[in-house]
Parts: structure tokens; C-alpha cells; sequence
């Protein structure tokens, strides 16, 4: 399965992203590699592909901008899951009445 989009620039480095098979994880942030993977199960969501997509991409920054090489690997997924659940509904909040 093609991903909508193969692609990322972030901070300067492209970041492949791959729809892979084999991977119980919605999606998984490869630095190294400079790639992020998605389930194949999730992508067939284009809600859950976007989402996932963008949660990957904050793991990614986060590497890139060098705050994740002082941080455990559960601190790094509490500050993404912090942007997710908190910051990204709030932004969307405000971003729904400035548009009124």
C-alpha cells in the first residue's frame, strides 16, 4: 500500500514514510534511518494515517532539535502525547472560532 504522501521535510532532512505490514504499531519514528513507518492496518484510516503521521513527526523534531537526546524514551512519548491529547484539540478549538 502506497502512503498519501512518501515524504516529510523537517529541520532540513527529508523523512521517507513507508506503509509497512509487518508492524504492530500504528507507527514507529526510525531517526537513524530518517524514515517513519506506518501499519498497513492504519492507514487504511486516513483519520488514524494523518494523526499517526503527525505524532510520528513531533518524535522526529523532537530528535532533529536534540530536546529527545536528554530525555528518556518515556518522557519523549509523554511530551508528544501531551501535544496530541492537550495542545493539537485546544489549537484546533481556537483555529474553529478564528475562522467564524
Amino acid at each position: 500500500m502506497k502512503p498519501p504522501v512518501q515524504s516529510v521535510r523537517i529541520g532540513g532532512q527529508v523523512v521517507r514514510v513507508a506503509v509497512v505490514s509487518e508492524q504492530s504499531e500504528h507507527g514507529m519514528c526510525h531517526f537513524d534511518a530518517k524514515r517513519i513507518t506506518v501499519s498497513e492496518s492504519c492507514a487504511k484510516d486516513p483519520a488514524m494515517f494523518w494523526s499517526t503521521l503527525r505524532h510520528e513527526l513531533q518524535h522526529m523534531a523532537l530528535m532533529l532539535g536534540g530536546p529527545a537526546w536528554n530525555m528518556s524514551d518515556g518522557e519523549n512519548e509523554a511530551v508528544v502525547r501531551c501535544m496530541d491529547e492537550l495542545f493539537f484539540p485546544a489549537w484546533d478549538a481556537v483555529s474553529r472560532k478564528r475562522k467564524a
